[in-house]
């Protein structure tokens, strides 16, 4: 009988363990992302306070040949005044936690194209967005470049308009494809 115990209680005790270990990395993930956030939350209101000094290029020089990224980026919705929540999805290699690591600007001009209309009277609409890269420090606009979203629906039920999804993957592929120099 001894033995059949103590079956029993190793077969626990390697299940508890087991179940230890992950609520550890559980905990150790939650604990490392909620950093990350934090931190790009902070950096997000710092360069909130500072768009206008992001966006307030009087005289940029044109650039002849390939953009490229130089230091760390910061993506700002130019329209708004803020930063764009595309920002967040950057790989925190690009990413600037302050505005001292901002060399490489990069401008969202958001907009809409009415595609079509629904029976009920709803636009049809597909975002698009002109993304203009800048070198801070030389003053320099070195690409715009356009994204076009996804068509809408083809139908809807009900009133009012639908939308295509944005660009965003798009736009953040075509940021961290640019070589850096």
């Amino acid at each position: 009988m001894p033995l059949e115990f103590s079956r029993i209680s190793k077969s626990r005790a390697l299940i508890w363990f087991g179940v230890v270990v992950v609520v550890v990395c559980v905990a150790a993930w939650i604990v490392y992302y909620g950093k990350e956030q934090s931190g790009i939350a902070s950096a997000v209101q710092s360069f909130n306070t500072q768009a206008k000094q992001l966006l307030s290029f009087s005289d940029l020089k044109s650039a002849k040949g390939e953009p490229y990224l130089s230091g760390k980026v910061v993506i700002l919705d130019k329209k708004n005044g803020t930063v764009d929540p595309m920002f967040r999805s950057l790989k925190s290699d690009l990413r600037a936690n302050t505005i001292d690591e901002v060399k490489t600007i990069i401008w969202l001009e958001w907009g809409e194209e009415l595609v079509g209309r629904y029976t009920s009277g709803g636009g049809a609409y597909v975002y698009n967005c002109a993304v203009t890269v800048i070198d801070r420090q030389s003053a320099t606009l070195l690409e715009t470049r356009h994204f076009r979203g996804s068509q809408p629906p083809s139908s809807k039920q009900g009133y009012g308009s639908a939308y295509g999804s944005k660009p965003d993957d798009d736009i953040v592929a075509y940021i961290e494809s640019l070589p850096r120099k």
